[in-house]
């Protein structure tokens, strides 16, 4: 279970179509400019469910709101696509 509680660099790259190296280096800026979650300290990743809410308040629903489990594979598809839509698909 924890394991699933953390969206880790490979992960959110996959998810994003944006590299590892990308995300390294925007990460903060994602942080200051689009309220994109924090990065979990002395990791590269991020809690799971920030990143689900922030996707949310993209008017975008990952999960239903009264669901209390984390979200599947499918979740994640609707989440690269939202991802893609408010900042553009690497090129």
């Amino acid at each position: 279970m924890l394991q699933r509680s953390i969206l880790d660099l490979p992960e959110l790259s996959a998810a994003t179509g944006r590299s590892e190296a990308w995300w390294r280096r925007n990460w903060l800026r994602m942080h200051r400019e689009h309220r994109f979650p924090r990065r979990l300290s002395g990791l590269w990743g991020w809690p799971r469910l920030a990143v689900e809410a922030w996707c949310r308040r993209g008017d975008i629903s990952v999960t239903a709101a009264n669901e209390n489990t984390l979200p599947d594979d499918a979740d994640l598809a609707l989440t690269i696509r939202h991802i893609e839509q408010r900042f553009g698909v690497p090129q």
